[in-house]
């Protein structure tokens, strides 16, 4: 008889923020395959109330280029309401903002469009603690 070792995820809960239904779809659909559920927000200005009615959040995916709010704003928001200990991943089209995304705290900086060939390499290392900053 052979014992097959099966990998879960230890984060299993995502909160991905971002105002294109689009990257919201394809981001929740690569968590999924990785065994991670998601909570999606379009409109930052409505973090508050998800926040206080989502299961717990492990994670968050992040986008630089929000409606009402822009990105570094809506982090500082997270941070106070999640606390530091949960990895924020900048995830955004815009890569001349990795420098910035580093120097203010993220921990983990995905350009889109996101590769479906290279996600499940960048979120086993996000996972495990890793800062991954690629672009």
């Amino acid at each position: 008889m052979s014992v097959e070792e099966i990998q879960v995820s230890t984060l299993k809960h995502a909160l991905i923020v971002d105002n294109d239904q689009i990257n919201l779809e394809v981001l929740g659909q690569l968590l999924a395959s990785e065994g991670v559920s998601c909570t999606t927000v379009q409109d930052p200005n409505y973090l508050d109330s998800v926040i206080a009615s989502a299961p717990h959040i492990d994670i968050v995916f992040l986008d630089l280029e929000l409606p009402n709010m822009d990105g570094y704003m809506a982090f500082r928001l997270l941070q106070y309401q999640l606390g530091s200990h949960i990895p924020i991943v900048a995830c955004t089209e815009h890569v001349r903002e990795i420098r910035s995304a580093r120097e203010l705290g993220f921990q983990s900086f995905l350009s889109k469009p996101l590769d479906r060939t290279h996600f499940p390499e960048q979120f086993k290392s996000i996972e495990s603690g890793q800062h991954v900053w690629d672009y």
